[in-house]
């Protein structure tokens, strides 16, 4: 899983068109398709119901794009912990692998869910 993965994720969700999102994070749409089809291979899952048109997420694309958001997010911030960049204007050259952020956002995740069925002993 790659944060640019994640873009294209969310850019789908947003356009709810694959060629409109390829455009918007200027990449060719079979790239684009190529990059989300080999995420929803890596999770297990289908994200997007690709025979309707605009296409839709699927159950467990929601829940995938939430976490995307929150993933996407997180990310911009460590820039500015540990380069000292404004978010969104990075000055580290190159790309943050997600390993980087993968416990902490799904670590609260998680934790949220135990908390939530643990509360009270």
């Amino acid at each position: 899983m790659t944060i640019q993965q994640l873009e294209y994720l969310i850019a789908v969700d947003k356009h709810r068109h694959f060629g409109q999102a390829a455009a918007a994070c200027f990449v060719t749409q079979p790239t684009l398709s190529a990059q989300l089809s080999k995420l929803e291979k890596e999770l297990g899952v289908i994200l997007f119901d690709r025979s309707k048109m605009p296409v839709i997420p699927t159950e467990s694309g929601v829940q995938v794009i939430a976490q995307a958001k929150k993933v996407l997010s997180e990310s911009k911030g460590i820039f500015g912990c540990l380069w000292g960049a404004e978010i969104g204007n990075p000055t580290y050259p190159g790309p943050v692998p997600i390993a980087l952020i993968y416990p902490k956002v799904f670590g609260e995740v998680s934790a949220g869910q135990a908390g939530g069925a643990g509360d009270g002993d």
